[in-house]
């Protein structure tokens, strides 16, 4: 008896018997896909969660493996260097300690760990995802547009350093779909809690691991939740192989050095670090100002009701409000107005009304705040169907441009087969052997990867010349007397800044587009809360009840 009473004395002393676990995962396809921005994001909360929370035996699997102190894999992250108006394209050793390749058989290996099935209920289950993301690969190799088995795209690239051979491995062994690791949360981890953050494209459909849907009504599982960078349907923003540029922000960005409180770029500290996604998510989404729709799990599991309530055949559960009273509530709903004595909703109103003030750029975002749902989506809509004017403008140049800059290069190869293009010995002989098809450009890259393991001189001078190679073809024509020379090197540089021009205008109404259906989900989200507040719907409340204490789950 007196042993007993000890030990449940010492049990009672210690801080906890529990330890929450976490994995960091970012696979990135293939050296080209996998950018620059992901390895520094992934290296950055990596490095930061195994040095704050060592107990949570914090794993990594991100690219092909590399790990930090030894022999390189391959060269298996895509970076932009830029000098002047030039652009280096390189490839570099993504190493972090104690990393292993971001493949779907890994994914596997990780989740049939004994300790991950002997986690107790009061422990939690981290999962942070800086990657790629693109709908589910149907059998006939097309992509789904359902969006309900979206993917995570883990590496799935074979190289082999000796012969210096390059390529995709099976397109099968790409996805981690949603399907996919939801069956692997519910069978192979016993955690009461897991709790997610994905930037990826798409990652919005990872929610559905949590919500579903019975009987016609939403319906969520408190075990699972999150915080994504978008909606199911759409794609994020951020991911670069330019990190220095201004394309490199958005919410994965903000996500991470909110989280760590270290700037990713330079490493330096920025701010005291998070002490829970929640309050990362929360920080990052305001501070989000790009086409970004970031989204926790009960937000989307709100938004699933409001868009249920919003169907014609809908019939509530109770009698306390009739179906059309609901709509009403949706439709009327306002960020900022005080519609519900909830405390999640007075929370969430809140939050989405620092979200308004810090998107408030454009004279028609102001305008909608106050205006009713009907103007709001219908604002929406029309910036949507601008940009598909635009994409289709963009797309109508694409052929012209790629014809005329194979003609161009078609010539610049003449002359070097010549000796007419001034350059230099090994210039030459790189042009000779690489660039003998105008699509080469990829294969080039790609063995750069191995070059940068296997010979990095080479790999060096083989990046200096990709970055001159479209000047050397400019210089070349301009130099030669031809008239037709001349006039072809001008309609592609012609072409290609009536491109960007294009690409710019897009980005931005894109970004525009995206504010605006933020906003529209939030009221949204807002206006189903409160409809479910005056049902009475218990079952509804008790679930996101449910959702937001998961979603508070400390780091620890």
């Amino acid at each position: 008896m007196i042993k007993q009473i000890l030990f449940i004395v010492s049990l009672a002393a210690s801080p906890s018997i529990f330890a929450d676990q976490l994995l960091v995962l970012s696979g990135g396809g293939s050296p080209l896909g996998n950018h620059y921005s992901q390895y520094l994001q992934t290296k950055t909360i990596f490095d930061d969660m195994n040095a704050r929370f060592p107990a949570m035996n914090p794993s990594v699997l991100f690219g092909a493996g590399n790990r930090a102190g030894e022999a390189p894999v391959l060269a298996d992250v895509h970076r932009l260097v830029k000098q002047g108006e030039l652009s280096f394209r390189q490839m570099v050793v993504g190493a972090i300690d104690g990393n292993s390749a971001a493949t779907l058989k890994n994914v596997g290996a990780y989740f049939e760990q004994p300790r991950l099935k002997k986690m107790a209920k009061e422990e939690t289950l981290f999962l942070l995802v800086s990657d790629h993301g693109m709908p589910f690969i149907l059998p006939n190799g097309s992509m789904s547009r359902t969006f309900d088995n979206n993917c995570i795209d883990l590496w799935n690239f074979r190289a082999d350093l000796a012969s210096g051979k390059v390529g995709d491995g099976p397109t099968s062994q790409r996805c981690l779909s949603k399907d996919r690791l939801r069956d692997l949360l519910n069978t192979q981890v016993s955690a009461g809690r897991v709790v997610f953050a994905m930037s990826q494209c798409f990652s919005g459909g990872f929610h559905m691991m949590s919500v579903t849907s019975k009987n016609n009504y939403p319906t969520a599982n408190p075990r699972i939740c999150g915080f994504t960078a978008a909606p199911e349907d759409t794609t994020a923003s951020g991911c670069t192989p330019d990190v220095d540029g201004p394309g490199y922000q958005g919410y994965e960005r903000s996500f991470t050095e909110q989280l760590t409180g270290i700037d990713v770029v330079s490493g330096r500290r920025l701010r005291p670090a998070r002490s829970s996604l929640q309050e990362a998510h929360a920080e990052a989404t305001i501070e989000d100002l790009t086409k970004d729709i970031p989204l926790a799990t009960s937000d989307f599991y709100l938004w699933k009701w409001a868009l249920a309530m919003e169907k014609k055949n809908f019939v509530p559960r109770t009698r306390h409000l009739t179906a059309a009273q609901a709509r009403a509530l949706i439709t009327g709903s306002v960020i900022g107005a005080s519609a519900s004595m909830l405390d999640s909703y007075k929370k969430k109103n809140e939050f989405f009304g620092r979200v308004q003030k810090a998107l408030d750029l454009y004279p028609e975002y102001r305008r909608i705040h106050a205006a009713t749902l009907p103007a709001h989506v219908k604002l929406e809509a029309q910036l949507a169907e601008s940009f598909a004017d635009l994409e289709q403008a963009m797309e109508s140049y694409a052929p012209t441009l790629s014809q005329n800059r194979t003609l161009l290069f078609n010539e610049f190869r003449k002359a070097v087969r010549l000796g007419q293009a001034g350059l230099t010995p090994n210039e030459a002989a790189i042009e000779a052997q690489l660039y003998s098809n105008p699509g080469a450009d990829t294969m080039v890259l790609l063995s750069m990867s191995v070059l940068a393991v296997t010979n990095p001189e080479a790999a060096k001078s083989l990046s200096e010349y990709q970055g001159k190679r479209e000047n050397y073809a400019y210089e070349y024509a301009k130099r030669s007397s031809r008239k037709d020379l001349n006039e072809l090197a001008q309609a592609v540089k012609d072409l290609q800044q009536s491109s960007t021009d294009l690409e710019n205008q897009y980005v931005n109404l894109v970004k525009r587009h995206g504010h605006v259906r933020r906003l529209l989900i939030y009221r949204q989200v807002l206006g189903a809360l409160n409809a479910l507040e005056r049902m009475k719907d218990t079952q509804a409340l008790s679930e996101l009840e449910g959702l937001l204490a998961c979603e508070n789950a400390e780091l620890k």
